[in-house]
């Protein structure tokens, strides 16, 4: 048995194919991207393998802790379109994707694109029915409106992911802003993002703190369950995730034999592909044997 740890969630055995428990992670460890949650607990005699851009996070953000990094020739790293350098994992010899975290819109990271498998290990995040996003594009222009409206505004996202979205929707619309926010600096020197409408004086800002005078906008597909439209703070549902029709076109293309669905509404979406004449089970966190699919 050769397992990898996926995300810090689970394990893959390299030469069965065979979905384990996360204890049986070996060695070799697989990060999709940057955010905390799927980095590995322990990285003493771990190798890591992600993408490029996701070993300049990493190093970025993990301070005091020796990294140690590599490849294998039997992992293929795809597109997530998720966050910078996030990728999804396909495992030639069993024909197994695993998509991590991902979003099929073209942004500014990219775009994640179906491909052919027998087994497909999905995200879930937004895998209840009611997770229609409107469109991306007509929500970025009915933010970027209510920032030219209000003229003084406070972006709080995310230190990695958001907040880079955020610099490039900003620059492409001409906005002068600013970063009052060390961990978004820092990690966009790490990947050699410059903006040319960053400015030290902009009455728009990216920091994880409030001002008076000033109406804070965040960014997230949770706005839907709860709308912010409050005096001081405006939400838009904007999200680095597939929202669920994304999710069932995105299956639907791929067209594997067998469909395990992960993290957040796991079950729902298992459920709603059932439906549509897949056959998918849900990984659920406190399952210890996974070996009966």
């Amino acid at each position: 048995m050769e397992p990898i740890l996926i995300d810090n969630q689970f394990s893959i055995d390299l030469e069965s194919g065979k979905i384990l428990p996360k204890d049986n992670g070996g060695k070799l460890s697989f990060v999709s991207h940057g955010h905390f949650d799927h980095i590995p607990t322990r990285l003493k005699d771990k190798t890591l393998v992600c993408s490029p851009e996701t070993r300049k996070v990493l190093s970025c953000r993990i301070k005091n802790r020796k990294i140690a990094f590599g490849k294998d020739s039997r992992l293929l790293l795809l597109d997530a379109g998720h966050t910078i350098g996030s990728r999804m994992l396909y495992l030639r010899e069993h024909d197994l994707l695993y998509t991590g975290d991902f979003n099929t819109i073209q942004k500014y990271c990219g775009q994640a694109r179906p491909r052919s498998c027998s087994t497909l290990i999905v995200e879930a995040t937004y895998g209840r029915k009611r997770y229609a996003m409107p469109g991306y594009h007509r929500t970025i222009q009915e933010m970027i409106g209510f920032v030219r409206q209000q003229k003084k505004v406070i972006f709080d996202v995310y230190a990695f992911g958001k907040a880079q979205e955020v610099c490039h929707i900003l620059d492409q619309h001409q906005i002068l802003f600013q970063i009052q926010h060390d961990a978004v600096q820092a990690i966009n020197d790490a990947l050699g993002l410059a903006y040319s409408c960053q400015r030290d004086d902009a009455d728009v800002i990216i920091s994880d703190q409030s001002f008076p005078g000033f109406k804070t906008i965040t960014l997230s597909g949770w706005v839907l369950d709860r709308p912010s439209r409050h005096a001081h703070s405006r939400g838009f549902p904007i999200s680095d995730h597939a929202d669920h029709p994304s999710l069932m076109r995105f299956v639907g293309r791929c067209d594997p034999d067998r469909i395990f669905t992960f993290h957040g509404f796991a079950e729902e979406l298992a459920a709603s592909l059932n439906r549509e004449g897949f056959r998918a089970s849900p990984l659920l966190a406190e399952q210890k044997l996974l070996g009966e699919y």
